[in-house]
């Protein structure tokens, strides 16, 4: 019956809604994660803002305490007085002020002692402005900058220290190799003997090495800064991105060159970073909206987002600092500081799309889909009747095929019927299922699954009929029971040798011996008894009967990684029986252990240990008491020459009996563990042992590229 209009429109209604409720929740998920986000990126831009400005007033005091300290020395007071005397109503060019001897007193009188507490130059300031004495001739006559002489009139005025915002001085003025440098200068009073003011001393910093660094201790991110600016707008603090500046053409591209009094803290109108270009010159653009904000007196933060000195969008917070005449302000790209929001953005934005794509692309295969589940329900109704088989009960799907379980019309008896599913019948996959049954049905080994019967449904549906097995295989064994005692280990390796020793005779090597393929049941009072299933990648190496199907034409190779011999994995032309005896090494390994031989982070990694790594003895890397002689047999199967294998599983059986540990395991002890554990759901798996074990090794085809790596 197909299914109705309604359940059509249902298809991709459900979806569609599903967008919707995504849009929805994801509208209100970037709203509140926004909010939240703005919240606390605010209180931190104020806190960081506070902590740079508390460290900054600190530093200022220190400065302020040291000058002062300074010039309460008596001698260097009466040289700044004979100096201040000497160029009272004097032309104070840099001159007259360099030629004075006196300034060679000053400069051996104060140069050991700025340098014992870490400076480099002084200043001796008059009360008109003059610099009329410091370290270096090329600072003398130079006047403070006109913003600097309302602190410069405090000073003189009130007695208080003031900190001289940077200024630009020229060093050597007049010669070849003048350069021009920004210093600044934390000046206090000199005082006379009858307590008036004859001129302030103050210590020369540098705005580089000695401000900016206090201001750059807690940045946030990879683009978060503090800096001062002025109230015309400019940097008195070095900005982190000097190197951009220059790249964008705000600041010549010279080593000397720096932000310091070079940039104005101005808004280009766009991201010059980007692809933003301007014809505006920039002492008409407008200041930042921090920037405007700070020199008209405001503190402010703003997690809106304002564009900054580089037209890039930040979030900042920005105080101006009436006492010393400047500004301070943190800020951080909003690309930066809301990149979680931008990266959730995205992902709902995604799951909308995808979930878009899914709603079309359910409209678009609607029908489709419709008709397949159509046509799979009449082919499930036509083939509950396989002959004199019915089918009862879906118990397993594999890799290949979906395993029924089944009940003989006449017979009566219990089944079990593989059924190669549709979608995987190829030319390959038809000829590995052929192959499966005509190498099983050759085999009657009692350890042996039995074939009973073969065919194709009127469909062209591909399926065989073995004997249905209560019991479970040995990776399932391990899971439920941890790693077995040596005993029985022989006891199970014993069964899968005769198995394979009568498949051997015949010319036929199994090649995908591995846990899942192995059974354990409880089958006519015997206990353990072992049934070998999966014949797909057989070998007839016999060179008698029917040809070898060309089943890799590639050049590949297919097998499970934890279990292929060298040989296999490589595809050498000698593979005999004694790949199955590496297999079987690598089984009771497993058994003993509870772990895989090799391990690695891919396939490729496994086979490649397979071929280079010797296997380590499992009582050496378990630290495990182990019985020397099955040790031994163990360790000689994973030989990787061939050659030092037991040349048969008879002669590997017979290895295996000479143990100690061969008499620990009996049926007696094998009953016992199958009546403890007969009720346990997990362990009363059926015929899905065979076909859908729940497996950590599942095949791998490796072609021609992979293998000359491997080599």
């Amino acid at each position: 019956m197909s299914p109705k209009p309604k359940n059509r429109v249902r298809m991709w209604i459900i979806p569609l809604t599903a967008a919707f409720a995504v849009g929805l929740i994801g509208w209100w998920a970037i709203t509140s994660v926004s909010s939240a986000m703005r919240a606390t990126l605010k209180k931190d831009l104020q806190t960081n803002l506070s902590a740079d400005v508390t460290a900054l007033r600190k530093w200022i005091e220190s400065q302020e305490k040291i000058c002062k300290l300074l010039n309460r020395d008596s001698t260097l007071n009466l040289l700044i007085g004979d100096l201040t005397q000497r160029t009272s109503g004097m032309d104070v060019s840099s001159k007259f002020l360099s030629n004075l001897p006196l300034q060679s007193r000053i400069r051996g009188y104060l140069t050991n002692r700025l340098e014992a507490i870490g400076y480099s130059g002084y200043a001796i300031i008059g009360k008109e402005g003059f610099i009329l004495g410091a370290q270096s001739d090329g600072l003398l006559g130079q006047r403070i900058l006109t913003q600097n002489l309302t602190k410069l009139n405090k000073l003189f005025e009130t007695g208080d220290s003031q900190l001289i915002t940077p200024f630009k001085s020229t060093v050597q003025p007049g010669s070849e190799n003048q350069l021009e440098v920004t210093v600044m200068v934390v000046a206090s009073p000199v005082f006379n003997e009858e307590g008036q003011i004859l001129a302030a001393m103050g210590l020369v910093l540098s705005p580089e090495d000695d401000f900016t660094p206090i201001l750059s201790v807690s940045r946030f991110g990879r683009t978060g800064e503090t800096f001062a600016f002025d109230i015309r707008g400019n940097m008195i603090s070095q900005s982190r991105f000097d190197s951009q500046l220059k790249a964008v053409g705000l600041l010549e591209d010279l080593p000397e060159i720096d932000s310091v009094l070079n940039v104005q803290i101005r808004n280009p109108g766009g991201d010059l970073l980007g692809d933003y270009k301007t014809d505006t010159p920039r002492r008409t653009q407008p200041l930042t909206r921090m920037a405007a904000s700070a020199v008209r007196g405001e503190s402010g933060v703003d997690v809106e987002g304002y564009r900054d000195y580089r037209g890039v969008k930040v979030v900042g917070a920005w105080q101006w600092l009436t006492e010393y005449g400047f500004g301070v302000a943190t800020k951080i790209d909003s690309q930066e500081a809301f990149r979680t929001l931008i990266v959730l953005a995205e992902i709902i934005l995604i799951l909308f799309a995808l979930l878009v794509i899914c709603t079309i692309c359910m409209v678009a295969f609607s029908y489709f889909a419709i008709d397949m589940r159509r046509r799979v329900q009449k082919a499930e109704t036509e083939i509950q009747e396989l002959g004199q088989y019915t089918l009862e009960e879906k118990i397993g799907e594999g890799g290949m095929g979906t395993v029924y379980r089944a009940r003989h019309a006449l017979l009566r008896r219990p089944t079990a019927i593989k059924l190669l599913q549709p979608e995987k019948s190829n030319k390959d996959s038809i000829a590995r299922f052929e192959r499966e049954v005509q190498f099983s049905s050759q085999l009657c080994h009692p350890n042996t699954i039995q074939i009973f019967d073969y065919g194709h449904t009127p469909e062209g549906l591909f399926y065989y009929v073995m004997e249905y097995l209560e019991g479970v295989n040995l990776r399932t064994l391990v899971n439920i029971d941890g790693p077995q005692p040596e005993g029985r280990i022989i006891y199970i390796l014993s069964q899968v040798c005769a198995s394979l020793s009568e498949a051997h005779d015949l010319g036929l090597v199994h090649r995908d011996i591995k846990p899942a393929n192995i059974i354990i049941t409880d089958r006519g009072g015997v206990k353990d008894q072992v049934k070998v299933l999966d014949f797909g990648l057989v070998k007839n190496i016999s060179g008698q009967g029917e040809p070898e199907y060309d089943l890799t034409k590639d050049g590949s190779v297919t097998g499970t990684p934890h279990y292929m011999s060298p040989e296999i994995i490589l595809n050498s032309q000698g593979i005999d029986a004694r790949s199955d005896s590496y297999a079987l090494g690598a089984l009771a390994y497993y058994l003993l252990t509870g772990h895989e031989v090799f391990i690695g982070q891919s396939s490729i990694a496994i086979c490649r240990h397979h071929i280079n790594t010797p296997a380590e003895r499992p009582s050496k890397r378990f630290k495990k008491n182990i019985c020397p002689v099955f040790e031994e047999v163990l360790m000689k199967c994973l030989e990787k020459n061939p050659d030092n294998r037991p040349s048969s599983t008879r002669e590997l059986a017979d290895a295996l009996k000479k143990s100690p540990k061969t008499s620990t395991w009996d049926s007696e002890r094998a009953g016992n563990w199958w009546r403890n554990h007969a009720t346990e759901a997990e362990t009363r798996v059926s015929a899905r042992s065979m076909t859908t074990p729940v497996d950590i090794n599942p095949t791998l085809k490796i072609n021609l590229e992979e293998r000359s790596v491997l080599q």
